[in-house]
């Protein structure tokens, strides 16, 4: 735990809009990834807004894809790597009883968390096998949402989808799991 303890302190962001302007032609070579995964956060967000719609928690699309916007075109004035988007789950949580009150939790929670360097302490104290079960519940509720709010006429599509998924994880369990990593800048 020593190496994570030296993380610990004030951590305000610094704004990098120079190396912002300047990166743009450091990112050209790999626009061919950039913007599949952008129009993927773009499709997400809105599959996120129709999962709350299905569980009874009407949301504007708009409002929802505008701050998402906004939200990771000023995290990347910081710095940022990753996009924003609305949370997953959402029939998960809310079965367990989450409200705005979870997720408010959640933002100031991360927020503290990232703003006194603890997130290292926060990786190394809980197990990633606690994140893969909470990613699990999620995928669960999200499959068998999936499965009882589709029309019967569509439920072929339905299947193949988690066919195709499953054979994707099925390549990275027999890589040692490499593809569950993830790394930024």
């Amino acid at each position: 735990m020593t190496a994570p303890s030296t993380h610990i302190g004030l951590k305000l962001p610094t704004p990098v809009v120079g190396e912002l302007i300047e990166g743009f032609a450091t990112v050209a070579p790999f626009m061919m990834v950039v913007i599949p995964m952008a129009i993927y956060n773009f499709i997400e967000t809105m599959n996120n807004v129709e999962s709350a719609a299905a569980a009874g928690d009407a949301h504007p699309t708009r409002e929802a894809m505008l701050v998402d916007g906004a939200g990771t075109m000023l995290e990347a004035c910081f710095g940022g790597c990753f996009p924003t988007t609305v949370y997953m789950g959402h029939p998960g949580w809310k079965a367990v009883g989450a409200r705005t009150g979870y997720t408010l939790l959640n933002g100031v929670a991360i927020f503290v968390i990232a703003m006194t360097g603890l997130m290292a302490m926060a990786e190394a104290l809980v197990l990633k096998e606690v994140a893969f079960v909470i990613l699990l519940y999620i995928a669960l509720v999200i499959g068998a949402q999936a499965v009882q709010t589709t029309d019967k006429q569509y439920a072929p599509a339905v299947m193949l989808a988690f066919v195709v998924l499953a054979g994707g994880r099925r390549s990275c369990v027999y890589s040692n799991y490499s593809c569950l990593e993830v790394t930024c800048g």
